[in-house]
């Protein structure tokens, strides 16, 4: 069944579709670095007097092409949009398919063959490789991509790491595929509550930009009240989680960091174990013979 599952998830043609949307804000990103490294370029043709000439070269420089990679995935506006349009692409392509095989009668012949609470356990499990395997395919393709783009056509010769940190990289990834799993999979236990079948899909955005909105509310209306409230807010927004690893950690704050790193996963992952329980009874009651 697991297979068949990821069969289902990957045979789609709206897969392709997905890259080529998330591969929007990628391109705008290189694009927008590639003018930044213009600039310098045209600085150091033209130095001003007060200018520090080698600290400049030094910095055009660093310039490589995996640091087109690494501007990526550190950057606040186009990172941010490439998260949120996998979000509605993932919520689309996985979010009503639970819910959509219950409607159709065919949650009859799951429990005539199998437990509900294996089928449920074996569409999770296929939903988690589906996305592990999408994003490390992606990002892997994206870096190969363009560290050969660099190495054609840039002047500087092409290195993988400058300046860089690839274990950053990669633990910048796998936060990604943790919150993208975890909302996707509450978007699937949610299949008991919510009928409507655009609501469903669009669940995983509507959950990001909540998160936002608390954050904006504490801070605007109760931060004042109790300061407290500011950190809690803060560390359930989902950008803060995303880009923890590349916000600088200052002496004495490491708690904070671990504060952002794990205050939202440990609220999904809560989420996602109460919802699983409450699908898994609501659904075998309705199936019993």
């Amino acid at each position: 069944m697991l297979q068949k599952e990821l069969v289902r998830y990957f045979k789609s043609k709206f897969n392709i579709f997905i890259a080529v949307v998330i591969t929007i804000p990628v391109v705008l990103s290189y694009y927008m670095t590639f003018v930044e490294k213009k600039q310098w370029a045209e600085q150091i043709q033209s130095p001003q007097e007060d200018m520090n000439l080698a600290t400049t070269i030094e910095i055009y420089n660093s310039y490589t092409s995996m640091a087109f990679f690494d501007k990526f995935l550190s950057s606040t506006d186009y990172y941010i949009i490439f998260v949120i349009l996998l979000l509605i692409g993932f919520g689309i392509h996985l979010g009503f398919q639970t819910h959509s095989v219950l409607l159709s009668g065919y949650g009859n012949l799951i429990m005539a063959r199998v437990v509900y609470k294996k089928y449920l356990q074996t569409v999770l499990k296929a939903q988690f490789l589906y996305i592990f395997s999408f994003i490390v395919c992606y990002f892997s393709v994206l870096a190969f991509f363009t560290y050969i783009t660099g190495a054609v056509y840039s002047t500087q010769r092409a290195t993988l790491w400058i300046n860089m940190n690839p274990w950053q990289m990669i633990g910048h990834i796998l936060l990604l595929i943790t919150f993208i799993y975890l909302l996707v999979g509450i978007t699937t236990l949610l299949s008991f509550l919510l009928k409507n079948k655009y609501f469903i899909q669009a669940f995983p955005i509507i959950v990001y930009t909540l998160t936002m909105f608390i954050d904006a509310f504490i801070e605007m209306n109760l931060n004042n009240i109790m300061s407290g409230l500011g950190i809690v807010g803060a560390v359930l927004r989902s950008d803060f989680y995303l880009l923890i690893l590349y916000m600088p950690i200052q002496e004495g704050t490491i708690k904070y960091f671990l504060s952002f790193a794990l205050s939202l996963p440990i609220f999904l992952i809560a989420l996602c174990t109460i919802l699983y329980l409450l699908n898994i009874k609501v659904h075998s009651k309705e199936y019993i013979v």
